[in-house]
């Protein structure tokens, strides 16, 4: 099993449908839930695993503070594979991240790479692109994609503002990044791919992923890491196969993003 956040945390926690079990978590948070199989991870283990369904609730603090390839400002890394990979020599296959600007500057540049920025806390942003390339101005929870090859830069129009990154391989890498806006109405949907990743933008909102109704409540700024098993595909013998129901205790925005690749 690879490892994907590396030596950023002590605990992690992992959640399989066996028994009912109490867990304090390292934060001082309780969990009750159904759950509890190999629920202790140490520091350096995996969090993906392709060949079985697993999931992980992560949270701000489990998140790494990073430095930006081109040293001009700083993010906080949610999740990388491959884990042992390195941002500033290109070797990862994606990335995902968030950082908070708070004067203009440029982005770094990643060669190879496609590139999701989304406006997640804040007003507007405006990207600027090399002659040729016309600018576009981002409102909240907008979502652009662009390619890392080229030199883009920021302007902000009333600062602090905080983005949703992911950053992934385009030739090796199959990615879909979109922000879901809820309602007080309950949602759900088939997740494709490799991995997906639920990242809370707005509000509360209780995810069930099926089957074996694992329960999580996914809050402002947490993630939801979900393994998808590797038979799942739009051609499911099992209907429940990969199937995610969402509650919202109150409206809000997910960003839902699907992740599939080759070695």
């Amino acid at each position: 099993m690879l490892g994907l956040f590396s030596s950023r945390r002590k605990y992690i926690t992992k959640l399989n449908l066996k028994n009912e079990i109490s867990l304090t978590y390292p934060s001082g948070i309780i969990l009750t839930e159904p759950a509890i199989q190999n629920w202790l991870y140490l520091k350096d283990e995996s969090m993906i695993d392709t060949e079985k369904s697993s999931i992980f609730l992560i949270r701000k603090q489990d998140y790494r503070v990073t430095q930006w390839k081109n040293k001009s400002g700083q993010s906080l890394e949610i999740a990388i594979f491959p884990p042992q990979a390195s941002l500033n020599e290109n070797t990862f296959l994606w990335r995902l991240s968030s950082a908070q600007l708070i004067e203009n500057g440029p982005f770094s540049e990643f060669p190879g790479y496609n590139r999701y920025l989304a406006l997640i806390n804040g007003k507007t942003l405006q990207l600027t692109f090399p002659l040729g390339h016309p600018s576009v101005t981002l409102k909240n929870c907008d979502v652009h994609h662009f390619s890392g090859d080229i030199r883009v830069s920021y302007h902000l129009i009333a600062p602090p503002i905080s983005d949703l990154n992911l950053i992934y391989k385009r030739d090796k890498v199959k990615a879909h990044f979109k922000i879901i806006h809820l309602s007080m109405k309950p949602r759900s949907f088939y997740l494709e791919g490799k991995v997906a990743l639920l990242f809370g933008v707005l509000g509360s909102t209780n995810a069930t992923f099926y089957p074996g109704e694992q329960k999580f409540v996914i809050k402002t700024f947490e993630t939801l890491l979900i393994n998808l098993p590797k038979e799942t595909n739009p051609c499911r013998k099992n209907k429940e196969e990969g199937l995610i129901l969402l509650e919202p205790k109150s409206p809000g925005s997910l960003a839902l993003i699907e992740l599939d690749w080759t070695s």
